[in-house]
Parts: structure tokens; C-alpha cells; sequence
């Protein structure tokens, strides 16, 4: 049904290369698509492909309606906020929202909860 939904299953067990697969497949008929996009950063990032992961990261903002703040947290991303294209990225998003991180958008993944 929803290749984002199966990627993200693949994904919480870090079946990383199946899902990227999958997502690929997906930006063939949707290149702008900003789950797949984010999906695919999270994927990226826990690979240790920094450089890709901010690409889609930022392919993911580029293409939602109106970027989740609180989804550019997401602890899957942890190994590219150091880096300072994140942190531009992520303060460009806070910029656009003033500031409100409780916005929802275009950006989603189920791999992102909140407690």
C-alpha cells in the first residue's frame, strides 16, 4: 500500500538498503515527494551518509507545505546535527515558522513518535 509506511517499518529494523530501495522506486514516479525525501534522510543519517541524508533533508523542506521543526529533531537524525549544513537548515525552518516548533506539514514519517 504505502511504500513510506513499509520503508519506515523497514527502517525501525534496520533493514536500511531494502527500504532505500524501496524509496527509490518511489522518487522514480515522485521526485518531489517530502516523506519519501525525509524517510530517506533518516535512512541516510543512520547509515553515516551525512552528505545524503542533508541532501533529502533538505529536498524534504524544500518540497512540504509547511516543514515540522520537531521532525528535523528526530533522534534518527542525531548523526548530522553536529554538522553546521544542519544547523542552518534547521534555523532557515524555524526562521520561516517564527519560531513555532508545534507546526505540522508535509514532513512525516511513523518512525517519528512523540511521547
Amino acid at each position: 500500500k504505502d511504500m513510506n509506511v513499509k520503508a519506515a517499518r523497514l527502517l525501525d529494523d534496520e533493514q536500511y538498503d531494502v527500504a532505500r530501495e524501496l524509496l527509490a522506486r518511489v522518487l522514480d514516479h515522485r521526485p518531489h515527494h517530502p516523506r519519501t525525501h525525509y524517510t530517506l534522510s533518516l535512512i541516510e543519517a543512520q547509515c553515516g551518509n551525512a552528505d545524503a541524508a542533508l541532501d533529502h533533508l533538505d529536498e524534504a523542506v524544500k518540497h512540504a507545505a509547511r516543514p515540522n521543526v520537531e521532525l528535523l529533531m528526530a533522534p534518527l537524525l542525531a548523526p548530522i546535527t553536529h554538522t553546521a549544513r544542519y544547523k542552518r537548515l534547521l534555523a532557515a525552518v524555524r526562521a520561516t515558522l517564527g519560531g513555532d516548533s508545534s507546526s505540522s506539514g508535509d514532513v512525516s514519517s511513523s518512525s517519528s513518535s512523540s511521547s
